[in-house]
């Protein structure tokens, strides 16, 4: 099991790689979130068509809207890696985000993040 140390809210670098680039972020993590997000503008640059990407539904504070869903070749946060990662593409610059964390990279670990500590404990089991 790794130990980092975080501030609240959760904020990790993750590295992405596409079928024609690869790029860094400094992503939030969501536990709220079932996938992970990026950004419409993010997304081609890595080399996807989001226009040609099926539209998943999700829920967001305002109502439901309709997303383009990727999958990302691979995703890196914090030296753990995972392949084919799931992913909405939706601007996040109204709420000052680059990028989202979410479920569909966190549910192959193990993780505690304990806030009070600022600790968060993960492990690739």
């Amino acid at each position: 099991m790794a130990e980092f140390s975080v501030e609240i809210p959760v904020s990790l670098p993750m590295h992405v790689v596409g079928p024609k680039a690869s790029r860094d972020f400094e992503t939030l993590v969501d536990t709220g979130s079932t996938y992970v997000v990026i950004s419409w503008e993010d997304a081609v640059r890595l080399g996807y068509e989001p226009w040609k990407a099926p539209r998943a539904p999700i829920g967001t504070g305002s109502g439901m809207i309709e997303a383009p869903l990727i999958e990302l070749n691979r995703v890196e946060v914090l030296g753990f890696k995972r392949e084919k990662v799931k992913a909405l593409v939706k601007d996040l610059s109204d709420v000052g985000i680059i990028a989202i964390l979410g479920w569909s990279f966190l549910d192959h670990f193990s993780f505690l993040i304990n806030p009070k500590e600022g600790i968060l404990k993960i492990e690739d089991p």
